[in-house]
């Protein structure tokens, strides 16, 4: 889809900033004074032959190109660079399953980067920040040294969890017993959020102890032509929200409640 993205102070008209074909994430910078985002060209690499996203930061009212081949989602860290996926080698394996190679990175604003570890998964994979920026979770088929899981009947492999430690670049496997759709921090970074297929499971930060909220949690909405990822998340420390599909007699259509659910009482 395309997007413009707008500056509307308090009690005053909006101004256009800029419109941005094909856009695919967009992020405000701590303070706010500067939004990064990314946008799959229309170009295809010469290198890779394939068409990626490209990280562009907009400050001071002007559009700065940052790093090419980059998976399109992407995250803030507190002291004000970025942390991104960049893509360097299309995997395809005998069943003609693609995949990605790349380099988890950090992303300073001038444009340079910093590798922390090796990834491989799809170009959706999910990366999440702790808020004190010290650590990142993936979701992709593996991270650092781990290799991905053995594949399904029809060559795909599943989708795992890994935590990064940002300071150093040390990858540890937390959790792979199941699909795994998306990994996020509470705001104190005491618990995680997993969304496995339809399943909303809460850990806390050592991924021992989980507890099942809710099973019927919307993945994706749509389905007939495009779809979106439907993100669950953190209303507070104690709360989590999330699309509950809802069964209608006689509707052919999915129907959702947007959700509120208590992670203590699960009320």
């Amino acid at each position: 889809a395309d997007g413009v993205f707008y500056s509307k102070p308090v009690s005053k008209p909006a101004t256009k900033i800029k419109s941005v074909e094909n856009l695919t994430y967009a992020v405000y910078l701590p303070g706010g004074s500067a939004l990064a985002y990314t946008a799959v060209t229309g170009k295809s690499d010469p290198e890779l032959k394939e068409g990626f996203a490209e990280i562009h930061l907009i400050a001071n009212g002007k559009d700065t190109l940052l790093m090419k081949r980059s998976a399109k989602l992407l995250r803030p860290l507190s002291d004000g660079s970025l942390l991104a996926i960049r893509i360097d080698k299309v995997n395809k394996s005998k069943e003609n399953h693609k995949s990605y190679t790349g380099k988890l990175v950090r992303l300073s604003t001038a444009g340079k980067t910093t590798d922390l570890c090796t990834v491989t998964g799809t170009g959706e994979m999910f990366l999440a920040v702790r808020g004190d920026s010290k650590k990142a979770l993936l979701v992709c088929y593996a991270a650092g040294t781990y290799k991905p899981a053995a594949g399904n009947r029809r060559g795909k492999p599943s989708e795992q969890c890994y935590e990064v430690d940002l300071a150093t670049g040390k990858v540890t496997l937390v959790a792979n017993t199941e699909k795994i759709n998306y990994a996020i921090y509470s705001p104190s970074g005491k618990h995680v959020l997993m969304q496995t297929d339809d399943n909303l499971i809460v850990t806390d930060a050592a991924f021992k102890v989980r507890t099942t909220l809710a099973t019927d949690g919307a993945a994706q909405v749509g389905g007939f032509g495009q779809s979106t990822d439907a993100y669950p998340g953190w209303y507070d420390e104690t709360t989590i929200y999330y699309l509950r599909k809802d069964k209608v007699y006689g509707s052919n259509c999915v129907n959702m409640h947007l959700t509120l659910v208590d992670v203590k009482t699960k009320a």
